[in-house]
Parts: structure tokens; sequence; C-alpha cells
């Protein structure tokens, strides 16, 4: 559930002198609605014209101890013309051990290369979330891509 549902105000109507909803009632009701059938991105970082590896970045510090979905997606966006690589790696802490999840390299040297991934983790509170992208170019710096990342709290 959102965190910013909040208690019902003491005194504010919930049926009109007719005894329909009234339209606060009626926001309210859409409100807790609306938070039961979309989970919550926490977090969403992304950068383009990369040409160099990305060092671990934080996507969340989280709040709570939870389940938590944590995708990315990466294109290349300029190819070497002989060789590149790009391997994502997602972090995470659970039960006090740090975790990780490496991904196959993205190796087909083309603009129409493209990866993505989604995998739940279970995350302490407290911690980072993180991912990292080691960058190989044939030529350095000649391979740019572009990258995006998100978190789902889902518990």
């Amino acid at each position: 559930m959102p965190q910013d549902l909040q208690l019902l105000p003491e005194g504010i109507a919930i049926v009109d002198e007719d005894r329909a909803p009234s339209t606060f009632f009626r926001l309210a009701w859409q409100k807790i609605r609306d938070s039961m059938v979309r989970t919550p991105t926490e977090a969403r970082i992304s950068g383009s014209g990369q040409t160099a590896a990305l060092a671990t970045t934080t996507i969340r510090t989280t709040t709570l101890q939870a389940d938590y979905e944590v995708g990315y997606y990466i294109q290349k966006t300029t190819a070497d013309g002989v060789s590149s690589s790009l391997t994502v790696t997602l972090g995470w802490t659970a039960n006090g051990v740090a975790q990780t999840r490496a991904f196959a390299a993205l190796a087909t040297d083309t603009t129409g290369a493209n990866q993505s991934a989604v995998i739940p983790v279970l995350a302490d509170a407290a911690t980072d979330i993180t991912i990292a992208i080691a960058y190989a170019s044939n030529t350095p710096g000649q391979m740019v891509y572009l990258y995006r990342a998100s978190v789902k709290r889902l518990a």
C-alpha cells in the first residue's frame, strides 16, 4: 500500500445529506482501489551517452526488509565496429549477507543490441540495492550505451 494513504480525518462526512457517497469519500475510495492494483515503483535511475563502465550505483536504499523486484534495461546506441561488451551486476543485502547477480555479457556489437531482466530479491532494511555495468570496447570509448534501472517493493 502506498505510503501516502492517510487516516480519514475526523469530522469529514463520507455521505452527503441525501445519503449518497460524498466527493471526499469517492476520492479516498479511488485512492485505496488504485493502491491495490499497482505495484509502487520506489526508484528509477537512468543514463544515456555512456562510454565507460558504471561503478556500483545505488538504485534505492530500502526502508524496510521486504521483497523487491529489481529490473534493468541496457541498449547499445553506438557500436564499436569491431567488438564490445556490457555486463550488468545487481546487488543487495539479504539477512546480513551481501548478494549479487551478474547477467550474461551483451556482446553483440550492433545498435540493435539490448538486454533486460527483472528479478525478485529479499532485501534487508536500510541497505542499498545497486547496479554496476562493466564496459569493454575494442576502441576505448567508441561503444555508447544507455541504461535504465528500477526497484519496486512487493511486500
